[in-house]
């Protein structure tokens, strides 16, 4: 039997949203979509823009983030696979196929999680990532998702809209609702130490990967939700990973907050990590600006 594959699309009512779900009607494998509005004021605004695409739209209480929305959507039906795009971005029309045949299609284990390269579209300049594929077997994934070797973002990748997992997986995992920020690489990190895990990977880029969009959680800086991300995954990071996240995010978003107390943290855990990479240290420092 061909396996089932639904798509969730949180969304807070941005125009992008029409060539989000116009890219996963697209798709050369047959999918269902669910598109969750997070704000309830944009439900109509949201119909009206959809009305040509023949989807499920559900509205949340209000403003109940994007972890929470994902975990909505998913719970909408009964697919085998559940792919995950934000409303920003899009997909290459055979991003569902060539995932489900990294992961072994309708033979696939129970827990299965695939992801891809993706372009990601900076303000001037479009770039394939990551140049480092994560393989799984060498260090822990949120090791592999923080350690930094260079100033621009990208030499090591994956994103909520490169995602197709079983959804016996999800029901595992499910995304962390008490998390702001950092959602996507808990939820990565926390999938990958399952130990029957099946992990399928597409050097191909199959996803579009918009930076900083406006509204954008990866914008704004909370050196405490960074921390709490830390503390969630530190014992599984190496040190090197743990210093290069500390300056890259808590460092950083502390300098930016102008907050002496996150500083003097962000500097106690430098010194019990270990040196960072030079590129890590000077992210960090550009929180001044």
């Amino acid at each position: 039997m061909k396996s089932t594959v639904s798509v969730v699309i949180p969304t807070i009512g941005r125009e992008s949203v029409v060539r989000a779900v116009r890219s996963a009607a697209g798709q050369t494998y047959p999918v269902s979509i669910v598109v969750v509005v997070d704000i309830p004021d944009a439900e109509g605004v949201v119909r009206q823009q959809l009305r040509e695409f023949d989807i499920t739209i559900i509205t949340t209480t209000g403003r109940v983030g994007g972890s929470a929305a994902r975990n909505l959507g998913a719970a909408v039906g009964d697919s085998d696979y559940i792919a995950f795009l934000d409303d920003d971005d899009w997909w290459e029309p055979t991003k569902i196929e060539e995932q489900l045949a990294s992961v072994g299609g309708d033979e696939a284990p129970a827990m299965a999680l695939s992801a891809t390269a993706m372009f990601f579209h900076r303000k001037t300049s479009t770039e394939v990532i990551p140049s480092i594929p994560y393989s799984g077997d060498v260090e822990d994934a949120a090791s592999y998702l923080v350690t930094r070797s260079g100033i621009k973002f990208g030499n090591r990748a994956m994103q909520t809209s490169g995602l197709l997992v079983s959804r016996k997986l999800h029901e595992r995992v499910r995304w962390d609702e008490s998390l702001p920020k950092h959602q996507d690489w808990d939820y990565i990190a926390r999938a990958s130490r399952i130990e029957s895990l099946e992990l399928g990977w597409v050097p191909e880029p199959l996803v579009h990967v918009q930076q900083d969009s406006h509204g954008s959680i990866s914008k704004k800086s909370n050196y405490e939700a960074s921390l709490r991300w830390l503390r969630a995954h530190e014992k599984h990071m190496s040190r090197r990973a743990r210093a290069d996240f500390v300056c890259s995010h808590v460092l950083r978003a502390s300098l930016a907050q102008r907050s002496p107390k996150g500083i003097a943290t962000a500097a106690r855990e430098i010194v019990k990590a270990g040196v960072p990479h030079g590129a890590a240290l000077i992210v960090g420092l550009s929180g001044i600006r």
